[in-house]
């Protein structure tokens, strides 16, 4: 005989918010993490205006306040009008006070910090002029919760030297660079050195990386043979590690989570363009092409990459437009 069957377990008592006895609510009586939760909605004036209010707040809103720094030139400074611009350089001092908050010894800002952005920043012909500072490797190194890093639009040569120290010094876990220039190889060997690079070569995004000299990087094979995890990369990228990735051995290694492809001349800007070899019309009825020795490597490069990484591949991006065109990130980098 059929019946209905009836559940025994008692039904779950909801949690009840109790308040003392009073005619009025004050905001100490609720939990820090509710507070903190509502606070999550407000825009970054409204939190600044409530760190001002009390110890209560400034202890709850300074985490949100600092989670995520971004030190990019405003857009409409235009290249043109960066020179007679007032604004132009801005985030150079921004950065600079960032520099002297971490330089406190009393400062509770730096472990707040999980992501920090530099775009159209160190700029040729800024006005602004860094201090020189002592033990910015130690700066670097109170960042204890940084998670991410992401350098665009910028060269490195630009950097002043003890900025790039405390850049190599950086803990973060993910790091993404995009646009930028190293003129000198033995920068870029600098890089793949550095404490930044050990800590997080489990998750790295490069885009429009551009390496000069790439061929001295050979002499420094050793930095860039180990299990990197590469959460994006682009062909312009890639290439320049074809004389320190071209083993299948160290390919093994290597997994890529995404490759992006553009089509275009954009990605061997510094390669001859293959040249059409004057045919036979008798003995050789299809037209031929000779290519340039050594874009011929880099395609055989390119070919035993995709071979031997290509199955580790999650996610394969192909754009019809410029890089300068394609679409950007959004969102937080590199989640």
């Amino acid at each position: 005989m059929g019946g209905l069957l009836i559940s025994s377990c008692p039904t779950p008592t909801p949690t009840v918010l109790t308040l003392p006895p009073s005619k009025h609510i004050h905001i100490t009586d609720f939990p820090n993490e509710l507070i903190s939760f509502i606070l999550c909605f407000a825009d970054l004036q409204t939190l600044h205006h409530l760190s001002l209010v009390s110890h209560l707040f400034l202890q709850i809103s300074r985490p949100l306040l600092f989670a995520d720094l971004a030190f990019d030139e405003p857009e409409d400074i235009c290249v043109i009008t960066r020179l007679s611009n007032p604004r132009y350089g801005i985030n150079d001092r921004r950065f600079d006070t960032f520099l002297d908050l971490l330089e406190s010894p009393w400062n509770s800002i730096a472990r707040c910090v999980r992501g920090i952005q530099f775009a159209h920043i160190f700029l040729e012909g800024r006005r602004h002029q860094y201090k020189n500072r002592r033990d910015v490797r130690g700066f670097a190194e109170k960042l204890c919760g940084i998670i991410y890093l992401k350098m665009s639009r910028m060269s490195w040569v630009m950097i002043p030297p003890h900025l790039k120290e405390f850049f190599l010094a950086v803990p973060a876990k993910q790091i993404h660079f995009e646009s930028v220039g190293f003129e000198e190889a033995a920068s870029f060997v600098e890089l793949f050195k550095s404490p930044l690079m050990t800590t997080a070569f489990q998750h790295l995004s490069m885009y429009n990386i551009d390496v000069k000299h790439t061929s001295s990087l050979i002499d420094h094979i050793g930095s860039f043979k180990r299990g990197f995890h590469v959460h994006a990369i682009d062909l312009h990228s890639l290439i320049n590690f074809h004389q320190v990735w071209d083993s299948p051995t160290t390919m093994a290694q290597i997994s890529v989570r995404s490759l992006h492809l553009e089509f275009g001349p954009l990605f061997l800007p510094r390669i001859q363009k293959p040249h059409p070899v004057p045919r036979d019309e008798l003995n050789d009825p299809a037209p031929r092409i000779e290519l340039d020795s050594k874009l011929l490597r880099l395609i055989l490069f390119i070919k035993s990459f995709l071979t031997h990484v290509g199955p580790r591949i999650n996610a394969l991006c192909i754009y019809l437009t410029t890089p300068e065109h394609r679409p950007q990130d959004s969102g937080t980098p590199m989640t």
